[in-house]
C-alpha cells in the first residue's frame, strides 16, 4: 500500500507521507469485543489506487459483503466510492472517495 511500517510493542506504527502517520494497536484481550478495527481513509482518485493496490497483489475486499473480493471500488448508497483490503490483526482499510 506504499506504507513503511514496523511493529512496535503492543502497536503497529504506518508512515503514509512525511508528516503523516497512523497508528494500529493490537487487540488488547480476549474480552474484548472487537477482533480489530476500522481506518478510513478519504482519497482524491479512488480508481487509481485501487489500480495501484491491486498490482501489487493485495487483493480488495468489501467490507459489507462478507469480504468478497472486489474487481473494481463500488458505490455506496450513501454516495461514496470505496473499497478496502484487510490490515495486521483484523484491521480494515477502507479508501473511499466522497461524490463525484
Amino acid at each position: 500500500l506504499n506504507f513503511k511500517g514496523e511493529a512496535a510493542g503492543e502497536y503497529y506504527l504506518f508512515q503514509v507521507d512525511d508528516r503523516q502517520y497512523f497508528v494500529l494497536l493490537k487487540k488488547q484481550g480476549e474480552d474484548q469485543k472487537s477482533n480489530g478495527m476500522m481506518v478510513g481513509f478519504h482519497i482524491k482518485n479512488v480508481d487509481d489506487y485501487f489500480a495501484q493496490v491491486t498490482a501489487k497483489g493485495v487483493e480488495a475486499v468489501d467490507y459489507l459483503d462478507d469480504f468478497s473480493k472486489m474487481d473494481k471500488p463500488k458505490w455506496r448508497d450513501w454516495g461514496s466510492k470505496e473499497f478496502a483490503v484487510k490490515g495486521p490483526e483484523d484491521t480494515v482499510l477502507v479508501f473511499t472517495k466522497m461524490g463525484e
